[in-house]
């Protein structure tokens, strides 16, 4: 049962994540802190989002078929 949680939620911030790095969200109120922190970081978020959201799928379906 923890793995469908497990998984919900690794969906969830993966989305995030990958709207953060692509601007569609903003990390701060402050909109160039918020580019500032794109340019940084983006790269490795637009990575990192969709690993996210393909372990929470993993998870999910180890849960829903184990």
């Amino acid at each position: 049962m923890y793995e469908l949680f497990d998984g919900l939620i690794s969906i969830g911030a993966g989305v995030y994540v990958y709207l953060l790095a692509t601007g569609k969200a903003q990390i701060s109120k402050d909109e160039e802190r918020s580019k500032a922190w794109v340019e940084k970081f983006g790269r490795a978020m637009k990575v990192i989002g969709p690993l996210l959201v393909a372990f929470g799928l993993f998870r999910i379906s180890g849960a829903l078929l184990g």
